[in-house]
Protein backbone atom coordinates (compact mmCIF):
# COMPACT_ATOMS: atom_id res chain seq x y z
CA UNK A 1 0.00 0.00 0.00
CA UNK A 2 1.39 3.40 -1.02
CA UNK A 3 0.78 6.25 1.41
CA UNK A 4 0.80 9.76 -0.06
CA UNK A 5 3.24 12.11 1.61
CA UNK A 6 2.19 15.52 2.99
CA UNK A 7 4.31 17.12 0.27
CA UNK A 8 2.39 15.19 -2.38
CA UNK A 9 -0.89 16.34 -0.86
CA UNK A 10 0.25 19.96 -0.97
CA UNK A 11 1.25 19.57 -4.62
CA UNK A 12 -2.08 17.93 -5.50
CA UNK A 13 -3.97 20.77 -3.85
CA UNK A 14 -2.05 23.43 -5.74
CA UNK A 15 -1.34 21.71 -9.07
CA UNK A 16 -4.14 23.60 -10.90
CA UNK A 17 -2.49 26.86 -9.90
CA UNK A 18 0.88 25.56 -11.04
CA UNK A 19 -0.60 24.45 -14.37
CA UNK A 20 -2.13 27.87 -14.96
CA UNK A 21 0.70 30.02 -13.61
CA UNK A 22 3.31 28.51 -15.93
CA UNK A 23 1.39 29.65 -19.04
CA UNK A 24 1.31 33.38 -19.74
CA UNK A 25 -1.99 33.32 -21.66
CA UNK A 26 -3.78 31.60 -18.77
CA UNK A 27 -2.22 34.00 -16.26
CA UNK A 28 -3.58 36.95 -18.25
CA UNK A 29 -6.98 35.30 -18.48
CA UNK A 30 -6.91 34.92 -14.69
CA UNK A 31 -6.20 38.63 -14.30
CA UNK A 32 -9.18 39.37 -16.53
CA UNK A 33 -11.39 37.18 -14.33
CA UNK A 34 -10.13 38.97 -11.21
CA UNK A 35 -10.75 42.48 -12.53
CA UNK A 36 -14.17 41.64 -13.90
CA UNK A 37 -15.34 39.80 -10.78
CA UNK A 38 -14.09 42.56 -8.48
CA UNK A 39 -15.83 45.23 -10.55
CA UNK A 40 -19.09 43.28 -10.52
CA UNK A 41 -18.97 42.60 -6.77
CA UNK A 42 -18.16 46.19 -5.85
CA UNK A 43 -20.83 47.65 -8.13
CA UNK A 44 -23.46 45.18 -6.90
CA UNK A 45 -23.08 46.35 -3.28
CA UNK A 46 -23.60 49.96 -4.35
CA UNK A 47 -26.62 49.15 -6.50
CA UNK A 48 -28.14 46.93 -3.79
CA UNK A 49 -27.94 49.67 -1.16
CA UNK A 50 -29.50 52.23 -3.50
CA UNK A 51 -32.34 49.78 -4.19
CA UNK A 52 -32.82 48.89 -0.51
CA UNK A 53 -33.02 52.54 0.53
CA UNK A 54 -35.68 53.08 -2.12
CA UNK A 55 -37.89 50.01 -1.47
CA UNK A 56 -36.55 47.58 1.13
CA UNK A 57 -36.43 43.86 0.20
CA UNK A 58 -38.88 44.45 -2.64
CA UNK A 59 -36.58 47.18 -3.94
CA UNK A 60 -33.66 44.71 -4.03
CA UNK A 61 -35.84 42.16 -5.87
CA UNK A 62 -36.85 44.86 -8.37
CA UNK A 63 -33.18 45.68 -8.88
CA UNK A 64 -32.38 42.02 -9.60
CA UNK A 65 -35.31 41.73 -12.02
CA UNK A 66 -34.35 44.94 -13.83
CA UNK A 67 -30.76 43.73 -14.06
CA UNK A 68 -31.40 40.15 -15.06
CA UNK A 69 -34.40 40.08 -17.38
CA UNK A 70 -32.85 42.27 -20.10
CA UNK A 71 -29.77 40.07 -19.81
CA UNK A 72 -31.92 36.98 -20.40
CA UNK A 73 -32.99 38.46 -23.74
CA UNK A 74 -29.72 40.07 -24.79
CA UNK A 75 -27.17 37.44 -23.67
CA UNK A 76 -27.83 34.91 -26.47
CA UNK A 77 -27.48 37.62 -29.12
CA UNK A 78 -24.29 38.88 -27.53
CA UNK A 79 -23.05 35.30 -27.66
CA UNK A 80 -23.73 35.31 -31.41
CA UNK A 81 -21.62 38.46 -31.65
CA UNK A 82 -18.85 36.63 -29.82
CA UNK A 83 -18.87 34.09 -32.68
CA UNK A 84 -18.25 36.82 -35.25
CA UNK A 85 -15.20 38.30 -33.51
CA UNK A 86 -12.07 36.79 -32.05
CA UNK A 87 -13.13 35.92 -28.53
CA UNK A 88 -10.35 37.83 -26.81
CA UNK A 89 -11.22 41.00 -28.78
CA UNK A 90 -14.86 40.66 -27.87
CA UNK A 91 -13.94 40.55 -24.17
CA UNK A 92 -11.92 43.78 -24.49
CA UNK A 93 -14.85 45.59 -26.12
CA UNK A 94 -17.33 44.42 -23.48
CA UNK A 95 -15.19 45.27 -20.44
CA UNK A 96 -14.19 48.68 -21.84
CA UNK A 97 -17.89 49.41 -22.28
CA UNK A 98 -18.52 48.39 -18.67
CA UNK A 99 -15.95 50.96 -17.52
CA UNK A 100 -18.01 53.67 -19.21
CA UNK A 101 -21.28 52.36 -17.74
CA UNK A 102 -20.08 52.24 -14.15
CA UNK A 103 -18.52 55.72 -14.40
CA UNK A 104 -21.88 56.95 -15.64
CA UNK A 105 -23.51 55.32 -12.60
CA UNK A 106 -21.04 57.14 -10.34
CA UNK A 107 -21.92 60.43 -11.99
CA UNK A 108 -25.67 59.84 -11.60
CA UNK A 109 -25.30 58.76 -7.97
CA UNK A 110 -23.29 61.90 -7.21
CA UNK A 111 -25.93 64.06 -8.90
CA UNK A 112 -28.80 62.37 -7.01
CA UNK A 113 -30.42 61.22 -10.25
CA UNK A 114 -33.71 59.35 -10.37
CA UNK A 115 -33.47 55.71 -9.33
CA UNK A 116 -34.86 54.60 -12.71
CA UNK A 117 -31.76 55.90 -14.49
CA UNK A 118 -29.46 54.10 -12.05
CA UNK A 119 -31.41 50.86 -12.51
CA UNK A 120 -31.11 51.21 -16.29
CA UNK A 121 -27.33 51.36 -15.97
CA UNK A 122 -27.44 48.35 -13.62
CA UNK A 123 -29.29 46.39 -16.30
CA UNK A 124 -26.75 47.35 -18.98
CA UNK A 125 -23.86 46.44 -16.66
CA UNK A 126 -25.36 43.02 -15.96
CA UNK A 127 -25.83 42.35 -19.68
CA UNK A 128 -22.14 43.20 -20.01
CA UNK A 129 -21.32 40.68 -17.29
CA UNK A 130 -23.19 37.98 -19.22
CA UNK A 131 -21.35 38.87 -22.43
CA UNK A 132 -17.90 38.93 -20.83
CA UNK A 133 -18.63 35.65 -19.06
CA UNK A 134 -19.54 34.03 -22.39
CA UNK A 135 -16.38 35.39 -24.02
CA UNK A 136 -13.99 34.15 -21.33
CA UNK A 137 -15.68 30.77 -20.88
CA UNK A 138 -15.62 30.16 -24.66
CA UNK A 139 -12.04 31.44 -24.88
CA UNK A 140 -10.62 29.09 -22.25
CA UNK A 141 -10.65 25.86 -24.37
CA UNK A 142 -8.64 27.67 -27.06
CA UNK A 143 -5.81 28.63 -24.70
CA UNK A 144 -5.16 25.32 -22.96
CA UNK A 145 -2.70 22.64 -24.03
CA UNK A 146 -4.42 19.60 -22.51
CA UNK A 147 -8.06 18.77 -21.66
CA UNK A 148 -7.24 18.42 -17.95
CA UNK A 149 -6.25 22.10 -18.01
CA UNK A 150 -9.89 22.98 -18.69
CA UNK A 151 -10.89 21.94 -15.17
CA UNK A 152 -7.63 23.35 -13.77
CA UNK A 153 -8.39 26.73 -15.33
CA UNK A 154 -11.98 26.54 -14.08
CA UNK A 155 -10.68 25.87 -10.55
CA UNK A 156 -8.30 28.83 -10.70
CA UNK A 157 -10.89 31.13 -12.29
CA UNK A 158 -13.42 30.25 -9.61
CA UNK A 159 -10.91 30.84 -6.80
CA UNK A 160 -9.93 34.16 -8.36
CA UNK A 161 -13.56 35.17 -8.80
CA UNK A 162 -14.44 34.11 -5.26
CA UNK A 163 -11.43 35.99 -3.92
CA UNK A 164 -12.44 39.08 -5.86
CA UNK A 165 -16.01 38.69 -4.62
CA UNK A 166 -14.65 38.59 -1.08
CA UNK A 167 -12.26 41.51 -1.42
CA UNK A 168 -14.63 43.57 -3.58
CA UNK A 169 -17.57 43.76 -1.14
CA UNK A 170 -15.17 44.22 1.78
CA UNK A 171 -13.62 47.16 -0.07
CA UNK A 172 -17.08 48.47 -0.85
CA UNK A 173 -18.01 48.19 2.84
CA UNK A 174 -14.87 50.11 3.87
CA UNK A 175 -15.54 52.81 1.27
CA UNK A 176 -19.18 53.12 2.33
CA UNK A 177 -18.07 53.65 5.92
CA UNK A 178 -15.88 56.60 4.95
CA UNK A 179 -17.17 58.02 1.65
CA UNK A 180 -20.04 58.24 -0.81
CA UNK A 181 -21.62 55.63 -3.12
CA UNK A 182 -20.07 57.31 -6.19
CA UNK A 183 -16.60 56.40 -4.88
CA UNK A 184 -17.65 52.75 -4.74
CA UNK A 185 -18.66 52.91 -8.40
CA UNK A 186 -15.28 54.45 -9.21
CA UNK A 187 -13.54 51.47 -7.60
CA UNK A 188 -15.64 49.13 -9.74
CA UNK A 189 -14.52 51.00 -12.87
CA UNK A 190 -10.88 50.30 -11.98
CA UNK A 191 -11.65 46.57 -11.83
CA UNK A 192 -13.28 46.54 -15.27
CA UNK A 193 -10.40 48.55 -16.74
CA UNK A 194 -7.91 45.98 -15.42
CA UNK A 195 -9.95 43.20 -17.02
CA UNK A 196 -9.97 44.94 -20.40
CA UNK A 197 -6.21 45.54 -20.23
CA UNK A 198 -5.52 41.87 -19.45
CA UNK A 199 -7.73 40.71 -22.33
CA UNK A 200 -6.00 43.09 -24.72
CA UNK A 201 -2.71 41.29 -24.05
CA UNK A 202 -4.03 37.79 -24.86
CA UNK A 203 -2.68 35.98 -27.95
CA UNK A 204 -4.76 35.66 -31.09
CA UNK A 205 -7.03 32.59 -31.31
CA UNK A 206 -7.81 32.98 -35.01
CA UNK A 207 -5.99 29.75 -35.96
CA UNK A 208 -7.58 27.47 -33.37
CA UNK A 209 -11.19 28.64 -33.09
CA UNK A 210 -14.00 26.92 -34.97
CA UNK A 211 -16.21 29.74 -36.23
CA UNK A 212 -19.61 29.50 -37.94
CA UNK A 213 -20.04 31.08 -41.39
CA UNK A 214 -20.17 34.87 -41.38
CA UNK A 215 -23.55 34.64 -43.06
CA UNK A 216 -25.04 32.77 -40.07
CA UNK A 217 -27.83 34.86 -38.55
CA UNK A 218 -27.74 35.39 -34.76
CA UNK A 219 -31.13 33.71 -34.45
CA UNK A 220 -29.77 30.64 -36.23
CA UNK A 221 -26.79 30.54 -33.89
CA UNK A 222 -29.10 30.89 -30.89
CA UNK A 223 -31.33 28.12 -32.22
CA UNK A 224 -28.30 25.89 -32.73
CA UNK A 225 -27.22 26.48 -29.13
CA UNK A 226 -30.69 25.59 -27.84
CA UNK A 227 -30.75 22.43 -29.96
CA UNK A 228 -27.32 21.46 -28.66
CA UNK A 229 -28.55 21.70 -25.06
CA UNK A 230 -31.80 19.87 -25.77
CA UNK A 231 -30.20 17.03 -27.73
CA UNK A 232 -27.36 16.24 -25.32
CA UNK A 233 -28.45 14.57 -22.04
CA UNK A 234 -25.21 15.65 -20.37
CA UNK A 235 -25.74 19.30 -21.31
CA UNK A 236 -29.39 19.14 -20.25
CA UNK A 237 -28.41 17.81 -16.85
CA UNK A 238 -25.71 20.45 -16.32
CA UNK A 239 -28.11 23.19 -17.43
CA UNK A 240 -30.85 21.99 -15.08
CA UNK A 241 -28.54 21.86 -12.05
CA UNK A 242 -27.17 25.29 -12.92
CA UNK A 243 -30.74 26.57 -13.12
CA UNK A 244 -31.42 25.44 -9.55
CA UNK A 245 -28.18 27.01 -8.35
CA UNK A 246 -29.04 30.31 -10.02
CA UNK A 247 -32.42 30.39 -8.29
CA UNK A 248 -30.51 30.02 -5.04
CA UNK A 249 -28.00 32.70 -6.06
CA UNK A 250 -30.84 35.12 -6.76
CA UNK A 251 -32.32 34.32 -3.37
CA UNK A 252 -28.98 35.04 -1.69
CA UNK A 253 -28.78 38.43 -3.43
CA UNK A 254 -31.83 39.40 -1.35
CA UNK A 255 -30.84 37.54 1.81
CA UNK A 256 -27.39 39.17 2.10
CA UNK A 257 -29.20 42.51 2.39
CA UNK A 258 -32.16 41.41 4.51
CA UNK A 259 -30.27 39.19 6.99
CA UNK A 260 -27.78 41.79 8.28
CA UNK A 261 -30.18 44.73 8.27
CA UNK A 262 -33.40 43.06 9.50
CA UNK A 263 -32.53 39.74 11.11
CA UNK A 264 -29.19 40.60 12.75
CA UNK A 265 -29.64 44.38 13.20
CA UNK A 266 -26.24 45.30 11.73
CA UNK A 267 -25.19 48.59 10.08
CA UNK A 268 -25.38 48.98 6.30
CA UNK A 269 -21.71 47.98 5.94
CA UNK A 270 -22.86 44.53 7.12
CA UNK A 271 -24.21 43.95 3.61
CA UNK A 272 -20.68 44.18 2.24
CA UNK A 273 -19.20 41.99 4.95
CA UNK A 274 -21.81 39.24 4.57
CA UNK A 275 -21.40 39.28 0.79
CA UNK A 276 -17.65 39.02 1.31
CA UNK A 277 -18.18 35.88 3.42
CA UNK A 278 -19.76 34.15 0.43
CA UNK A 279 -16.63 35.02 -1.55
CA UNK A 280 -14.31 33.78 1.20
CA UNK A 281 -16.17 30.49 1.25
CA UNK A 282 -15.78 30.36 -2.52
CA UNK A 283 -12.00 30.59 -2.19
CA UNK A 284 -12.04 27.65 0.22
CA UNK A 285 -14.33 25.73 -2.14
CA UNK A 286 -12.03 26.39 -5.07
CA UNK A 287 -9.01 25.10 -3.16
CA UNK A 288 -10.98 22.02 -2.14
CA UNK A 289 -11.95 21.46 -5.78
CA UNK A 290 -8.32 21.20 -6.91
CA UNK A 291 -8.62 17.42 -6.95
CA UNK A 292 -11.34 17.63 -9.59
CA UNK A 293 -8.79 18.30 -12.33
CA UNK A 294 -8.34 14.67 -13.35
CA UNK A 295 -11.84 13.49 -12.39
CA UNK A 296 -14.01 12.10 -15.17
CA UNK A 297 -17.35 12.41 -13.34
CA UNK A 298 -18.45 15.92 -12.37
CA UNK A 299 -22.21 15.63 -11.72
CA UNK A 300 -21.71 14.26 -8.15
CA UNK A 301 -19.64 17.35 -7.37
CA UNK A 302 -22.39 19.58 -8.73
CA UNK A 303 -24.89 17.81 -6.44
CA UNK A 304 -22.53 18.22 -3.48
CA UNK A 305 -22.18 21.91 -4.28
CA UNK A 306 -25.95 22.40 -4.25
CA UNK A 307 -26.17 20.60 -0.91
CA UNK A 308 -23.50 22.78 0.68
CA UNK A 309 -25.14 25.85 -0.79
CA UNK A 310 -28.61 25.12 0.57
CA UNK A 311 -28.41 23.21 3.84
CA UNK A 312 -26.44 25.88 5.81
CA UNK A 313 -29.03 28.54 4.92
CA UNK A 314 -31.85 26.41 6.30
CA UNK A 315 -29.76 25.62 9.38
CA UNK A 316 -29.08 29.32 10.01
CA UNK A 317 -32.84 29.97 10.07
CA UNK A 318 -33.06 27.85 13.23
CA UNK A 319 -30.32 29.82 15.00
CA UNK A 320 -30.04 33.33 13.53
CA UNK A 321 -26.93 34.67 15.26
CA UNK A 322 -23.96 36.51 13.81
CA UNK A 323 -21.62 33.56 14.41
CA UNK A 324 -23.94 31.09 12.68
CA UNK A 325 -24.48 33.58 9.83
CA UNK A 326 -20.72 33.76 9.29
CA UNK A 327 -20.47 29.98 9.05
CA UNK A 328 -23.63 29.50 6.98
CA UNK A 329 -22.85 32.05 4.29
CA UNK A 330 -19.21 30.97 4.08
CA UNK A 331 -20.22 27.31 3.57
CA UNK A 332 -22.82 28.43 1.01
CA UNK A 333 -19.97 30.14 -0.84
CA UNK A 334 -18.03 26.85 -0.84
CA UNK A 335 -21.01 25.09 -2.40
CA UNK A 336 -21.52 27.80 -4.99
CA UNK A 337 -17.91 27.56 -6.16
CA UNK A 338 -17.88 23.75 -6.28
CA UNK A 339 -21.01 23.93 -8.40
CA UNK A 340 -19.51 26.47 -10.79
CA UNK A 341 -16.20 24.65 -11.25
CA UNK A 342 -17.79 21.29 -11.99
CA UNK A 343 -20.64 22.72 -14.07
CA UNK A 344 -18.62 25.01 -16.32
CA UNK A 345 -16.05 22.25 -16.86
CA UNK A 346 -18.82 19.85 -17.85
CA UNK A 347 -20.29 22.33 -20.35
CA UNK A 348 -16.84 23.00 -21.80
CA UNK A 349 -16.28 19.27 -22.29
CA UNK A 350 -19.72 18.69 -23.83
CA UNK A 351 -20.40 21.46 -26.36
CA UNK A 352 -18.96 21.61 -29.88
CA UNK A 353 -16.53 24.51 -30.22
CA UNK A 354 -18.47 26.34 -32.95
CA UNK A 355 -21.55 26.22 -30.68
CA UNK A 356 -19.79 26.81 -27.35
CA UNK A 357 -20.47 30.56 -27.18
CA UNK A 358 -24.12 29.98 -28.14
CA UNK A 359 -24.48 27.29 -25.46
CA UNK A 360 -22.99 29.66 -22.91
CA UNK A 361 -25.38 32.34 -24.20
CA UNK A 362 -28.31 30.02 -23.50
CA UNK A 363 -26.82 29.33 -20.07
CA UNK A 364 -26.54 33.06 -19.32
CA UNK A 365 -30.14 33.64 -20.39
CA UNK A 366 -31.36 30.85 -18.11
CA UNK A 367 -29.08 32.14 -15.37
CA UNK A 368 -30.75 35.55 -15.58
CA UNK A 369 -34.22 34.01 -15.42
CA UNK A 370 -33.32 31.77 -12.47
CA UNK A 371 -31.58 34.60 -10.64
CA UNK A 372 -34.62 36.85 -11.07
CA UNK A 373 -37.05 34.13 -10.04
CA UNK A 374 -35.04 33.39 -6.90
CA UNK A 375 -34.85 37.05 -5.90
CA UNK A 376 -38.53 37.79 -6.53
CA UNK A 377 -39.80 34.68 -4.71
CA UNK A 378 -37.46 35.27 -1.78
CA UNK A 379 -38.54 38.91 -1.43
CA UNK A 380 -42.16 37.78 -1.49
CA UNK A 381 -41.58 35.17 1.21
CA UNK A 382 -39.74 37.74 3.35
CA UNK A 383 -42.64 40.16 3.05
CA UNK A 384 -45.26 37.49 3.81
CA UNK A 385 -43.56 35.22 6.35
CA UNK A 386 -40.24 36.77 7.31
CA UNK A 387 -36.55 36.19 6.59
CA UNK A 388 -36.32 32.92 8.53
CA UNK A 389 -39.06 31.31 6.44
CA UNK A 390 -37.29 32.45 3.28
CA UNK A 391 -34.03 30.85 4.45
CA UNK A 392 -35.79 27.52 5.09
CA UNK A 393 -37.51 27.57 1.68
CA UNK A 394 -34.32 28.38 -0.23
CA UNK A 395 -32.24 25.79 1.61
CA UNK A 396 -34.85 23.06 1.14
CA UNK A 397 -35.20 23.81 -2.58
CA UNK A 398 -31.45 23.54 -3.20
CA UNK A 399 -31.19 20.29 -1.20
CA UNK A 400 -34.04 18.79 -3.26
CA UNK A 401 -32.34 19.87 -6.52
CA UNK A 402 -29.13 18.20 -5.31
CA UNK A 403 -31.04 14.95 -4.77
CA UNK A 404 -32.48 15.10 -8.29
CA UNK A 405 -29.00 15.71 -9.69
CA UNK A 406 -27.60 12.70 -7.88
CA UNK A 407 -30.44 10.54 -9.19
CA UNK A 408 -29.71 11.73 -12.75
CA UNK A 409 -25.94 11.19 -12.62
CA UNK A 410 -26.16 8.31 -15.13
CA UNK A 411 -26.74 10.85 -17.90
CA UNK A 412 -23.15 12.02 -17.59
CA UNK A 413 -20.79 10.38 -20.07
CA UNK A 414 -18.05 8.69 -18.09
CA UNK A 415 -16.02 6.97 -20.80
CA UNK A 416 -12.69 8.62 -21.53
CA UNK A 417 -11.63 8.13 -25.17
CA UNK A 418 -8.70 5.72 -25.65
CA UNK A 419 -5.40 7.49 -26.14
CA UNK A 420 -4.92 5.71 -29.48
CA UNK A 421 -8.15 7.30 -30.74
CA UNK A 422 -7.06 10.79 -29.75
CA UNK A 423 -3.61 10.16 -31.23
CA UNK A 424 -5.13 9.03 -34.54
CA UNK A 425 -7.31 12.14 -34.74
CA UNK A 426 -4.41 14.43 -33.88
CA UNK A 427 -2.33 12.87 -36.68
CA UNK A 428 -5.08 13.61 -39.24
CA UNK A 429 -4.42 17.03 -40.85
CA UNK A 430 -8.11 17.70 -41.47
CA UNK A 431 -9.01 17.32 -37.79
CA UNK A 432 -5.75 17.40 -35.84
CA UNK A 433 -5.65 21.22 -35.75
CA UNK A 434 -8.61 21.30 -33.32
CA UNK A 435 -7.83 22.51 -29.78
CA UNK A 436 -7.30 19.68 -27.26
CA UNK A 437 -10.74 19.83 -25.62
CA UNK A 438 -12.53 19.77 -28.99
CA UNK A 439 -10.34 16.93 -30.23
CA UNK A 440 -11.03 14.86 -27.12
CA UNK A 441 -14.76 15.51 -27.44
CA UNK A 442 -14.72 14.29 -31.07
CA UNK A 443 -12.90 11.13 -29.97
CA UNK A 444 -15.40 10.55 -27.15
CA UNK A 445 -18.48 11.01 -29.36
CA UNK A 446 -17.21 9.19 -32.48
CA UNK A 447 -18.53 5.67 -33.05
CA UNK A 448 -15.87 2.91 -32.93
CA UNK A 449 -16.00 0.60 -35.96
CA UNK A 450 -14.42 -2.87 -36.00
CA UNK A 451 -13.85 -4.01 -39.59
CA UNK A 452 -12.65 -7.62 -40.16
CA UNK A 453 -10.25 -8.28 -43.03
CA UNK A 454 -12.09 -8.47 -46.36
CA UNK A 455 -15.18 -6.52 -45.23
CA UNK A 456 -16.32 -3.40 -47.08
CA UNK A 457 -16.44 -0.12 -45.19
CA UNK A 458 -18.06 2.04 -47.90
CA UNK A 459 -19.14 1.11 -51.41
CA UNK A 460 -18.71 3.16 -54.58
CA UNK A 461 -21.95 4.93 -55.58
CA UNK A 462 -23.58 4.74 -52.13
CA UNK A 463 -24.65 7.95 -50.34
CA UNK A 464 -22.17 9.24 -47.79
CA UNK A 465 -23.11 10.30 -44.26
CA UNK A 466 -19.91 9.70 -42.27
CA UNK A 467 -16.14 10.00 -42.57
CA UNK A 468 -13.79 7.47 -40.97
CA UNK A 469 -10.44 7.95 -39.24
CA UNK A 470 -8.13 4.92 -39.25
CA UNK A 471 -6.90 3.99 -35.77
CA UNK A 472 -5.39 0.61 -36.62
CA UNK A 473 -5.18 -1.67 -39.67
CA UNK A 474 -4.79 -1.33 -43.46
CA UNK A 475 -7.46 -0.46 -46.03
CA UNK A 476 -7.60 -0.81 -49.83
CA UNK A 477 -9.18 1.88 -52.03
CA UNK A 478 -10.95 0.40 -55.07
CA UNK A 479 -12.46 2.07 -58.14
CA UNK A 480 -14.41 -0.32 -60.33
CA UNK A 481 -12.63 -3.64 -59.80
CA UNK A 482 -9.17 -2.12 -59.46
CA UNK A 483 -7.24 -1.34 -56.29
CA UNK A 484 -5.74 2.14 -56.71
CA UNK A 485 -4.20 2.66 -53.25
CA UNK A 486 -3.60 1.27 -49.78
CA UNK A 487 -3.64 3.33 -46.58
CA UNK A 488 -3.09 2.63 -42.89
CA UNK A 489 -3.64 6.15 -41.48
CA UNK A 490 -5.63 9.31 -41.96
CA UNK A 491 -9.24 9.73 -43.04
CA UNK A 492 -11.36 7.93 -45.66
CA UNK A 493 -14.87 8.62 -46.93
CA UNK A 494 -14.38 12.37 -46.74
CA UNK A 495 -14.90 13.21 -50.43
CA UNK A 496 -18.62 12.41 -50.43
CA UNK A 497 -19.10 14.75 -47.45
CA UNK A 498 -16.89 17.59 -48.65
CA UNK A 499 -18.26 17.52 -52.22
CA UNK A 500 -21.82 16.54 -51.22
CA UNK A 501 -21.85 13.60 -53.60
CA UNK A 502 -22.00 9.80 -53.56
CA UNK A 503 -19.05 7.63 -52.57
CA UNK A 504 -16.36 7.88 -55.23
CA UNK A 505 -14.63 4.61 -54.31
CA UNK A 506 -15.03 1.37 -52.41
CA UNK A 507 -13.00 1.01 -49.22
CA UNK A 508 -12.21 -2.55 -48.09
CA UNK A 509 -10.24 -3.85 -45.09
CA UNK A 510 -6.99 -5.61 -45.99
CA UNK A 511 -6.33 -6.54 -42.36
CA UNK A 512 -8.53 -6.47 -39.27
CA UNK A 513 -9.01 -2.75 -38.75
CA UNK A 514 -10.40 -0.33 -36.19
CA UNK A 515 -11.78 3.06 -37.20
CA UNK A 516 -13.68 6.02 -35.75
CA UNK A 517 -16.87 7.03 -37.55
CA UNK A 518 -17.53 10.79 -37.45
CA UNK A 519 -20.97 12.09 -38.38
CA UNK A 520 -21.35 14.49 -41.32
CA UNK A 521 -22.08 17.67 -39.34
CA UNK A 522 -19.28 17.05 -36.83
CA UNK A 523 -16.79 16.37 -39.61
CA UNK A 524 -17.77 19.32 -41.79
CA UNK A 525 -17.56 21.72 -38.85
CA UNK A 526 -14.06 20.49 -38.03
CA UNK A 527 -12.65 20.74 -41.55
CA UNK A 528 -14.46 24.01 -42.31
CA UNK A 529 -13.80 25.89 -39.11
CA UNK A 530 -10.30 27.09 -39.96
CA UNK A 531 -8.76 28.46 -43.16
CA UNK A 532 -5.78 26.13 -42.96
CA UNK A 533 -8.00 23.09 -42.46
CA UNK A 534 -10.18 24.08 -45.43
CA UNK A 535 -7.11 24.41 -47.64
CA UNK A 536 -5.78 21.03 -46.46
CA UNK A 537 -9.18 19.43 -47.16
CA UNK A 538 -9.35 20.87 -50.68
CA UNK A 539 -5.80 19.72 -51.44
CA UNK A 540 -6.50 16.19 -50.18
CA UNK A 541 -9.70 15.90 -52.21
CA UNK A 542 -7.99 17.11 -55.39
CA UNK A 543 -5.14 14.68 -54.82
CA UNK A 544 -7.45 11.71 -54.33
CA UNK A 545 -9.77 12.62 -57.20
CA UNK A 546 -6.73 12.94 -59.43
CA UNK A 547 -5.73 9.38 -58.57
CA UNK A 548 -9.12 7.93 -59.55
Amino acid sequence: MVVASPAADVYAAHSPFWAVSRRSALRRLGLAWAGSAAGDAIAMVAFALIAYRAGGPVGVAVLVAVQMMPSAIVAPFLAAAAHRMRRERFGVVVDATRVVLVLAAATLAEAGAAQALVLLLAAALTAGHAASNVARRALTPLLIADPTELTATSVVASVIQAGAQAVGPALAAALLATSRTSVVFGAAAIGFACAAAAEASLPSTADVAVRPPRSAHPLRLLSAGIRAVRSDPQLRLATGLFGAKNVGRGAVSVLVVVVPLELLGLARSGVGWLTALVGIGGVVGGLAASRLVARARLVPTMALGLTLFGVPLATFAGRPTVAVAVAAFAVAGIGNTLMDIAGYSLIGRSARDDLLASVYGVHEALRAVGYTLGAVLTAGIVELAGARAALVCVGSFLAFAALLGELGRARERTTEPPRDDVRALRATPLIGWLPPVALTRVAATAEPVQLPAGDVLVREGDPGDRAYVIVDGELAIEVGNHVIAHTDSGVVGEIALLRDTVRTATVRAVTDSRLLAIERDEFLVAVGGNEGAREAADALVELRLGAI
